[in-house]
């Protein structure tokens, strides 16, 4: 038995949005699960998504890619202050439409 695992429930795996949802990004997703350990809102900070096999440039789309597809949104945009993002798990996806 693993010590460290994420469980996905069978509404989102069934949903119109992760359907869609290309495979790189739905990897992302798998990844910022695991990072948040079940807390709601979390950071991940691109370096991590370098250690876990993604380019910066190939993170910041897949990024934008959860965000619109309703998986993730952005709590706080900490650019300006240089520190990390702090994102939240969200069920918009369940409102997701293909016909978007």
């Amino acid at each position: 038995m693993e010590r460290k695992y994420i469980r996905i429930g069978e509404t989102m795996i069934k949903s119109e949005a992760w359907n869609t949802l290309p495979s790189s990004t739905t990897k992302l997703l798998l990844c910022m699960m695991y990072v948040a350990n079940g807390k709601q809102h979390f950071q991940f900070p691109c370096h991590l998504a370098v250690q876990c096999g993604f380019s910066r440039s190939s993170f910041w789309r897949y990024r934008d890619e959860l965000i619109a597809y309703g998986f993730i949104e952005v709590v706080a945009n900490n650019k300006l202050q240089r520190r990390n993002n702090v994102y939240g798990f969200c069920s918009k996806w369940k409102e997701f439409s293909d016909k978007n």
